[in-house]
């Protein structure tokens, strides 16, 4: 029985080629949604570990930075399966005093690094910290003032850890070896920033990142562990934490699969339970920030999944709709083999179940195509990849996802058209030729279908939202019927266009007979009698001639929408970027001393037409808080974004210079 059904394909298959063509591009679709929100978030992790090299943060505080063992580290935490590397550094909050004064500069951050750190890589301006030298951060609002002075007095306030406390303060005098530039990655560590700066890479363009006003100075471990000796010999301890950080670095190829995230996050998961138990006698506390970053791009990856296939059901309802005319039409034509089967002894589940499995044979090929269909687009859609990787990176629960879409469409469109097929009396289909029997017509579901597209469009196009008339009574009945309001026309949003196209092409194909007959009288003028048997037979197959039209009417319908849709949210994202940003390009400071030297630097740069200076202060006034932002006119007329419907006087910029 099966045999015969796969011969009846490859013997008839122009038949089976409409319903292949519609299975197999809507599966197409389905596919290029899966491997595209795959390929995404596998590029965007490659970007991402390009700009973090850390995998876990693990971090101890204590009075005695010994206790947390952090310039052993290695030896608590390196022999970890999956543990490539551990970087490490000392932070602590200390006070200095301000040159030429007994005032006390308070929050300065102090880090102590390793001689053999990686973070050398990321500090511009020394190969080594030298022992008993400290270093100025070049970013620092007080490097000038410090460097000038040539060294660095530190006031630590210290108590006896043994009672009475006794809190007395200790100075430390140090020279200034000089002034360094920390880079941004560096420095999100140093401040602990670095959850921000990650939050910065998913976002592209987080203010976070900005830096605001800050003092940092740097020094050698060796140097920093001098001075807490010193301490340590009048057996004291600082008043404020230390803090021992401990950047751990995971293998990535081994652990991260960029087609199974699900499958990376739980490995992910048990090295850090690991350096978890390893860590917690030495006061460590980690965060696992790969496996957050891979779940956000698994998020973002499903989010972005979900949100197109929303989008697409349209041409996949259309996919059903045509499959299942086609379906239709096709075993309309073979009435008679049907008949004969059931002469010669199938039963009709037999002959049904054969037809099913016409459908799957289809929808299996059809999943194949669409695979590779997909993978020979998506190189077009997404630089940087290549049809055979995308093809060999296709994770198992896409595949099977492929196919599952492609078989429930294949055999969605055929099951009611088969039951009806089986369902036909012998006789009757025996004959050669049968004419089409007509079908009794409702008029009631193509009109609601019709009125209630129309009702959409109609608020669309005067701009009206159900919300406008939320009612302000709490009455049940009123709560209620506007619940039901509100729901409709949520729903309506997503299957208007189809309702409405479906009941117009329905109420105007059956109910219009006059426009048949005009585009009869036409055609027979262009080409002659044939127009008129053409008209003939379609007036005699109004139901395909209402599916063929109502197809047509959605697929153009819906490009023009996505096409809308497309332009309207370009036109959307560059105003907010333009919005956000305030120009091509903006320098944020947070001091503003010396705003007009990185302008006058600004505008020397090669392609810079203008530029201005902008102050956003926001003052309290009677009115309560209100943003304002101080300006050049002409300047910021030449430099800033805005849109021409902003200004009603052009000569406004000249009348406030």
């Amino acid at each position: 029985m099966f045999q015969y059904s796969v011969k009846r394909i490859v013997r008839g298959r122009g038949m089976f080629l409409s319903l292949f063509v519609s299975v197999a591009l809507a599966t197409t679709l389905f596919a290029g949604i899966l491997q595209g929100a795959d390929a995404i978030g596998a590029k965007s992790l490659e970007q991402i570990f390009r700009s973090a090299p850390y995998d876990v943060i693990d971090q101890a505080s204590a009075k005695n930075i010994t206790k947390t063992r952090i310039l052993e580290v290695e030896e608590v935490l390196g022999s970890i399966e999956g543990v490539t590397h551990i970087d490490k550094f000392i932070w602590a909050p200390v006070n200095a005093f301000e040159p030429g004064s007994n005032e006390t500069l308070e929050g300065i951050f102090l880090v102590a690094i390793p001689d053999n750190s990686t973070f050398y890589e990321s500090i511009q301006g020394v190969d080594r910290f030298e022992r008993g030298k400290v270093y100025l951060d070049v970013s620092s609002f007080m490097a000038e003032e410090y460097e000038a002075n040539g060294s660095i007095t530190f006031d630590i306030s210290t108590y006896l850890w043994r009672s009475p406390p006794g809190f007395e303060n200790r100075r430390f005098t140090l020279p200034i070896g000089g002034s360094v530039a920390v880079e941004d990655t560096a420095w999100a560590l140093f401040v602990s920033r670095y959850d921000r700066y990650l939050y910065g890479l998913f976002s592209r363009n987080d203010p976070s990142q900005r830096r605001p006003r800050y003092n940092m100075v740097l020094m050698s471990t060796d140097t920093y562990m001098d001075i807490q000796r010193s301490i340590f010999a009048e057996d004291r301890r600082p008043t404020d934490d230390q803090h021992g950080v401990a950047l751990i670095s995971l293998d990535r190829e081994r652990l991260v699969n960029p087609w199974d995230l699900d499958g990376s996050i739980e490995e992910i998961k048990l090295i850090f339970e690991e350096v978890n138990a390893n860590g917690a006698q030495y006061f460590y506390t980690p965060r696992n920030f790969l496996g957050e970053m891979l779940e956000a791009v698994l998020q973002n990856a499903n989010n972005m999944k979900t949100s197109t296939i929303v989008v697409s059901l349209p041409v996949f309802f259309t996919a059903w709709y045509l499959g299942t005319t086609i379906a239709e039409v096709v075993f309309q034509l073979r009435r008679r083999e049907i008949g004969l089967l059931l002469v010669r002894g199938l039963n009709t589940q037999q002959v049904f179940r054969m037809l099913l499995f016409e459908g799957l044979v289809v929808s299996l090929v059809a999943g194949v195509v669409a695979l590779m269909g997909s993978s020979l687009v998506l190189p077009l859609v997404i630089p940087g990849l290549t049809p055979l990787e995308t093809l060999l990176t296709v994770n198992p629960v896409t595949l099977a996802s492929i196919f599952i879409f492609s078989t429930g469409l294949s055999l969605f469109s055929l099951l009611r058209p088969a039951q009806k097929a089986v369902e036909v009396n012998i006789v009757d289909a025996l004959r050669e030729h049968i004419s089409e029997e007509e079908e009794k017509r409702e008029v009631f579901p193509p009109l609601l279908a019709f009125l209630l597209g129309a009702y959409r469009f109609a608020m669309l196009y005067l701009g009206y939202t159900v919300d406008q008339f939320r009612p302000s009574t709490s009455n049940l009945i009123v709560s209620l019927l506007y619940s039901t309001w509100w729901g409709t026309d949520y729903l309506l949003s997503f299957i208007a266009p189809i309702l409405f196209f479906w009941g117009f092409t329905k109420l105007f194909v059956y109910y219009v007979p006059w426009y048949q007959r005009l585009l009869t009288w036409v055609s027979t003028l262009l080409v002659g009698d044939a127009a008129r048997f053409s008209a003939l037979t379609l007036q005699r197959n109004l139901k395909r001639v209402a599916a063929t039209t109502f197809m047509v009417a959605l697929i153009v319908g819906y490009s023009v929408t996505v096409i809308g849709n497309v332009a309207t949210n370009e036109d959307f994202i560059e105003s907010a970027v333009y919005t956000s940003v305030g120009a091509d390009a903006a320098v944020w400071l947070f001091e503003g001393d010396h705003a007009q030297e990185v302008l006058e630097k600004v505008l020397e740069v090669p392609g810079v037409e203008s530029a201005c200076i902008e102050v956003l202060f926001t003052p309290d006034t009677s009115l309560g808080a209100v943003p304002v932002r101080g300006v050049d006119p002409l300047a910021w007329r030449d430099s800033a974004y805005y849109t021409p419907e902003i200004i009603d006087d052009p000569q406004v910029f000249e009348r406030m210079n």
